[in-house]
């Protein structure tokens, strides 16, 4: 349910995981519906496009399976009406042979198990699939079919006893007339209600749901029961009656249908498939596209009348015709304005030629633009769920005394969470983005022989980022994190091709202001061609080297080892602890800060994907935990902290209530221990949620941003590994 309100925030990344969980099971659902032999991957297209369009109306009547089964059965069925309308539509038919989708069934020899399927009417097909194979309750499934009871039983009675062949697929003890037979599927069409967020039936919302010109009765059962079902009265209205029904004996025949079902093979998707609804879905956010009607089904519906046939031959008199014709054509020349086009384009060619190499600022050194060395950048650190390197540290010594080399391991995977570690002793310090909790293990010489002493800290309850407490990567970390801001903030910077030994590289140097030190850092980041991941980072001051990593051996899984992120506390060992309150939760359960809905962005840095959310009613009475701006701000009240993240770069959106007291807010980042900007600018919003709102938007010496706002309501920041440019737009985009 969380990813269902999270893509109807406009989620991208959401709504994909909905697919992903579902596309099993609709896959199998839709091709069964079809009686095995359609177009299935249409369907499922049409399906998921039909689910995107109608997530703002999503009300949660329904469960998400459900409401997208409900879909994918109106979806089928549209395809078999369309496929029955058009005679140009042809699919293949029990034997491999062509057939109208709306022909009688060909008898197939041996009368396998598909055969069987694909014999019974759509809607029986539906609602084995559903109850027996996918195990949906038959009562909630007629509820999302629109379909009564007795009818709904019946059918899949019917549908049980011929899947399973112990019958011919008639209600055990009911005699039907055909014509009631034949109306049966029709009462069991679903009507488009605002239950999947498509057009509402013809009928006024209080009409009461289609009845069945003919309900099953049988004679004396064994056991009986009474109940209230609905009977035709002709014209009149329709009244309750109390009939007997027999209680249905197809129940026993449940498991061998699903053993038959779920031994029918489905065929996976298309080559194109994911491409393609990737597309259709990327169009349907940028400009919500209008269903169109179908030409072929408008024409269906027009009375016959002579018309062209896909087999009419072509007559003689039209071959001789179209003959003549071709020949009475004039004989073009191609020789003289063949040759003029030829010169111009040659001309065309020096010209421009000539033009960009005098005019080009590309230097002849292979250089690239920083944007596109940062996309390579971002591209190889989320191109696996774990990333694992070995770096070393290289440091001035203390007391002027050399230089120092630290050998480290740094784990991080998609969700954010980290380790940092040393391997040549116990120094271990790592977050879990799952709980809010950072942990540090470390040991220390005990001296003159003792044993070495361990010491162990947890930090709990933190935020997902600034300004509330949240965890504070360790240097190597740190820098890595500042890359991709580095190159983005300076986009007109070409990065030259260089190179590390036998590995081809690019490097980029930067100096920026240093405003704590009144110094000029200066910034040499080398990353790999091949993959953009870096291979050494340098930080100087003044000159002076401050710090030099060099990252080898980059190693991709699928999941890190236990106790990576969440390291026990060695036995023996006593913690310090400290908390700052906040509780991990989903985007509902901001709803519980008591005001409203969790805001999020219709738009991100590409890459960027939500990943944790943490909440606080209020600020902790005990501990030292101040309020935000070091304190000078008043009490922080219903704070919500969503983090989002690409590889190692973090963004977060925090939002509060200002309790009315507008003017009372400083700058939530000011702190003691927080460097002063490198600049700062205000900015009018000009979209969203918070339209209007003046906002301070300051970033540090490589150019990361920090964004914030205050209204009468709500304190609203935006921070981390973002530019300023993007810190606005998304702070513009935020609805809720």
């Amino acid at each position: 349910m969380a990813l269902i309100v999270a893509a109807r925030k406009g989620e991208p990344a959401a709504f994909a995981q909905v697919v992903e969980h579902w596309d099993g099971h609709l896959r199998t659902f839709v091709h069964h519906t079809l009686g095995g032999d359609g177009p299935t991957d249409r369907v499922l297209a049409a399906t998921y496009l039909r689910a995107y369009r109608a997530l703002p109306r999503y009300t949660g009547q329904l469960t998400p399976g459900l409401w997208l089964h409900r879909i994918a059965y109106l979806a089928a069925l549209d395809e078999l009406r369309r496929g029955s309308r058009d005679a140009l539509r042809r699919r293949p038919g029990p034997g491999g042979a062509d057939r109208p989708v709306d022909a009688e069934p060909v008898p197939v020899a041996g009368d396998d198990p598909q055969a069987r399927l694909a014999r019974l009417a759509p809607d029986q097909r539906a609602l084995a699939v559903m109850v027996d194979l996918e195990r949906y309750r038959l009562t909630a499934v007629a509820v999302a079919f629109d379909t009564p009871d007795p009818v709904a039983s019946a059918r899949l009675g019917s549908a049980r006893r011929a899947l399973a062949g112990s019958g011919s697929g008639s209600v055990s003890g009911a005699s039907a007339p055909p014509e009631a037979e034949a109306s049966l599927p029709e009462a069991l069409v679903p009507a488009r209600s605002s239950l999947d967020g498509s057009e509402p039936p013809a009928d006024p919302p209080e009409a009461a749901a289609p009845t069945p010109s003919w309900v099953p009765t049988a004679g004396p059962p064994a056991e009986e029961e009474s109940v209230t079902v609905l009977v035709d009265q002709g014209s009149a209205p329709t009244v309750p009656a109390e009939v007997p029904t027999v209680i249905d004996a197809s129940e026993d025949l449940a498991d061998p249908v699903h053993d038959v079902l779920a031994a029918l093979e489905v065929p996976p998707p298309g080559p194109t498939f994911w491409a393609d609804l990737g597309r259709r879905l990327l169009a349907e956010r940028d400009q919500p596209a209008a269903p169109t009607p179908d030409p072929v089904a408008r024409l269906a519906r027009h009375p016959a009348e002579p018309g062209f046939r896909p087999d009419d031959v072509v007559s003689d008199a039209v071959s001789v015709m179209a003959d003549r014709a071709e020949r009475a054509r004039p004989r073009r020349e191609w020789g003289r304005p063949l040759a003029l086009v030829v010169g111009v384009l040659v001309v065309l060619a020096v010209v421009g030629a000539a033009v960009r190499f005098g005019t080009s600022d590309a230097p002849p050194d292979g250089s690239v633009p920083a944007t596109e060395v940062a996309d390579a950048l971002a591209a190889g650190l989320t191109a696996s769920e774990v990333l694992t390197v070995d770096a070393t540290v290289e440091e001035p010594g203390t007391g002027g005394g050399g230089r120092t080399e630290t050998p480290y391991r740094l784990t991080v995977d998609e969700t954010g969470s980290w380790s940092v570690s040393r391997t040549d002793t116990i120094d271990l310090t790592a977050y879990d983005t799952a709980t809010g909790i950072v942990r540090s293990i470390s040991a220390r010489d005990g001296g003159s022989g003792a044993a070495p002493t361990v010491t162990a800290s947890i930090d709990a309850g933190l935020a997902t980022g600034a300004p509330d407490p949240a965890p504070a990567p360790p240097a190597v970390l740190a820098d890595l994190q500042a890359v991709g801001t580095l190159l983005r903030a300076d986009p007109q910077r070409r990065v030259p091709g260089s190179s590390e030994g036998d590995v081809a590289t690019r490097t980029v140097t930067r100096e920026v202001d240093d405003p704590p030190a009144s110094a000029r850092t200066r910034w040499q980041v080398e990353l790999r061609r091949s993959d953009g991941l870096p291979v050494r980072i340098e930080l100087r001051r003044d000159g002076e080297l401050v710090r030099r990593t060099r990252f080898a051996r980059w190693t991709a899984a699928t999941e890190a080892p236990p106790g990576t992120f969440d390291p026990p506390v060695p036995e023996g060992v006593q913690p310090g602890v400290t908390t700052a309150g906040f509780v991990t939760t989903d985007l509902a359960g901001v709803a519980l800060l008591g005001r409203g809905e969790a805001i999020t962005p219709a738009w991100l840095p590409d890459g960027f994907e939500l990943t944790s959310v943490s909440v606080r009613a209020a600020a902790p009475t005990t501990g030292d935990v101040a309020t935000t701006g070091d304190g000078t701000n008043p009490a922080d009240i219903g704070v919500a902290s969503l983090g989002f993240q690409r590889g190692p770069e973090r963004l977060t959106i925090t939002t509060r209530a200002s309790s009315g007291r507008s003017s009372a807010w400083k700058d939530p980042f000011a702190s003691r221990d927080q460097p002063e900007p490198a600049s700062v600018d205000s900015r009018t919003l000009g979209d969203g949620r918070f339209n209007g709102m003046d906002v301070i938007v300051s970033t540090d010496g490589i150019g990361r941003a920090r964004l914030w706002g205050v209204t009468t309501d709500a304190v609203l920041t935006v921070s981390g590994d973002l530019t300023a440019a993007e810190a606005v737009r998304v702070a513009a985009s935020l609805r809720g």
